[in-house]
């Protein structure tokens, strides 16, 4: 996993590098050029064989082979993006184009953040689930020899405090310090799942958006390629 989000981290740059670059580059002539025209077709090849990964995620029949095509859908969309920016050359004077570049990076920079980055918060909050049953089951154990335990882990700061408090009275110093530092450690882990919970749930909107952009930009793209063969088929006798 991490080489994976390594590769696509280095994708993405390379998409954002290359498009960032308009302000000093222009080559107005090249996406209508045979190797521009080539890049094209590339780029729209690899964009398209997304579509694989959304109809087999669907279909009962081929929905086992949808993990490997999620693989190949977040590959293909990076590099269609990095090669739809390279048969661009910055020819940024039509309102279709800009479009379809929009709704292209919108796509690429919101599945990239569900894929990679909502992912590291998913696993970071389960480790923090799993440290806090441990934490809480070491409080139990100790909790088990004092008077004044109360079922359940501590949710609060306040609560924390009159539990050990209680369980002072009854476990020898070193063991009162033990339940100290288990407080405090329940707490902060406590509080840390709380905020990773609350942010995975703003960041799910990331479904919404992404949805929204691929699907503008297959209609888009389709647009392009019909304006472009209406372009390129007047010069045929």
């Amino acid at each position: 996993m991490p080489r994976e989000r390594l590769i696509a981290s280095a994708l993405l740059l390379l998409v954002l590098g290359g498009w960032l670059l308009f302000p000093v580059h222009r080559a107005p002539r090249f996406s209508g050029s045979l190797a521009g025209s080539l890049l094209g077709v590339a780029a729209a090849t690899l964009v398209l064989s997304g579509l694989a990964y959304s109809v087999a995620k669907r279909l009962e029949s081929v929905r086992r082979y949808a993990g490997m095509l999620l693989g190949v859908h977040v590959y293909a969309s990076l590099v269609g993006a990095f090669v739809a920016v390279l048969h661009s050359a910055h020819r940024f004077d039509s309102a279709l184009g800009m479009a379809l570049m929009g709704a292209m990076l919108i796509a690429v920079g919101s599945g990239y953040a569900g894929r990679h980055f909502l992912r590291y918060i998913g696993d970071t909050l389960r480790a923090r689930k799993t440290r806090l049953e441990a934490l809480q089951r070491q409080y139990d154990a100790l909790a088990q020899h004092g008077r004044a335990a109360v079922p359940g882990s501590p949710a609060s700061w306040p609560m924390a405090i009159g539990r050990l408090i209680g369980l002072r009275r009854d476990l020898p110093e070193g063991n009162a310090a033990q339940v100290f530092a288990l407080v405090e450690a329940i707490a902060d882990t406590e509080f840390a799942v709380r905020e990773d919970e609350r942010l995975r749930r703003r960041l799910n909107a990331w479904v919404v958006v992404h949805v929204g952009a691929s699907v503008a930009l297959y209609l888009l793209l389709l647009m392009h390629v019909v304006a472009a063969l209406r372009y390129g088929l007047r010069w045929l006798p």
